[in-house]
């Protein structure tokens, strides 16, 4: 029993040192602005800094929604998860095409199959569309932002030559 309060009395030191410790430094801020699906304005202005034009508008929910276009085609940034039209979580971007020949849900199938990003589906009337969801798209650096922007721009390009609009 005498060896249990020399091993206490050789713990001692290191309690000391750990309630002496400095705490841990707080991580860095961030030098770059975030931007995300709660500020609509901040992503249109993001859009045109990369080059994209970008008009801000609602939708029939009056939710934001942002009209633009890459290869030749007209896609649109929809937000989701809003509050009274404001505090939005979520962003997608959307192209639809209304071509004079349908497609089959095997075709979309067959071009997600080689595909990394987009999601490729049929309407009702056998019309291509494209989406691109992103679930809490609501801090994202400028960086992040730009590198998403360039690989939807990129599927939406293949999308428009495969359904050849």
């Amino acid at each position: 029993m005498r060896f249990i309060p020399a091993i206490a009395l050789g713990l001692l030191p290191l309690v000391a040192m750990a309630q002496t410790e400095a705490p841990a430094p707080e991580p860095p801020a961030s030098a770059e602005a975030s931007l995300g699906a709660g500020s609509p304005e901040a992503v249109a202005a993001a859009l045109q800094a990369l080059g994209y034009r970008a008009l801000l508008t609602t939708d029939d929910y009056g939710d934001p929604k942002i009209v633009s276009g890459a290869s030749g085609a007209m896609f649109e940034i929809w937000f989701y998860g809003c509050e009274e039209a404001a505090d939005c979580k979520d962003l997608q971007f959307y192209g639809g095409f209304d071509t004079e020949r349908a497609f089959t849900a095997e075709e979309m199938n067959d071009w997600n199959l080689d595909q990394l990003v987009g999601q490729a589906y049929v309407d009702e009337n056998g019309h291509p569309r494209i989406s691109l969801a992103l679930p809490g798209a609501t801090d994202l650096t400028p960086a992040a932002f730009e590198r998403m922007v360039m690989r939807w721009d990129a599927a939406f390009g293949t999308f428009v030559n495969f359904v050849e609009f």
